[in-house]
């Protein structure tokens, strides 16, 4: 019940909290949490160095980078026949939360 009060109270809009669940659902996986901590080290970098750093494969990386793209963590730019990944402020905000706890 003090949870529901909580959220009744907040300022929070439906509209935002769906935000939030998409972009948790968006990080909440080993293998997204693998890619934005690449991005992070090598600041920018393609499906193809992506598929290979991670061991997936091309197809399963690009339905990844979806993802985390339309959650606001990932800019993308095409250049040629390549599109291009890296972190957006968000992306490296919210790796850089991630790296400040002790279990990691």
């Amino acid at each position: 019940m003090e949870n529901s009060l909580l959220l009744r109270d907040s300022a929070l809009t439906d509209a935002e909290l769906l935000k939030m669940a998409d972009f948790l659902t968006a990080a909440g996986n080993r293998y997204r949490l693998r890619i934005l901590f690449y991005l992070y080290e090598v600041r920018e970098s393609f499906v193809i160095d992506i598929a290979d750093e991670i061991g997936l494969s091309q197809g399963t990386v690009s339905n990844h980078l979806i993802l985390l793209y339309g959650a606001g963590l990932l800019n993308r730019r095409r250049k040629n026949n390549r599109v291009y990944y890296s972190l957006t402020e968000k992306g490296k905000d919210f790796v850089k939360f991630l790296m400040r706890f002790p279990c990691f």
